[in-house]
């Protein structure tokens, strides 16, 4: 499950952020041998969604910033 929420971050730590921005929203969940995310986005914004797709996709770095919290 903190797999889970590291992810749905995206690399730069702010693909929820700028989701929501343009309308769209993101749901993740955490099966026994799975995570399934779902991206809703408005008509139109297609290519952001595909974009923040491959982001979404992309292995993380893993270092102690992802514990720190923003300001």
């Amino acid at each position: 499950h903190l797999l889970e929420h590291i992810v749905a971050r995206g690399p730069r730590r702010d693909l929820d952020m700028r989701l929501e921005k343009d309308g769209g929203f993101l749901t993740a969940e955490t099966t026994r041998d799975a995570m399934a995310f779902r991206m809703s986005l408005p008509v139109g914004k297609l290519e952001l969604g595909v974009r923040l797709l491959k982001e979404l996709t992309q292995l993380p770095e893993l270092d102690s910033r992802l514990y720190i919290p923003r300001s």
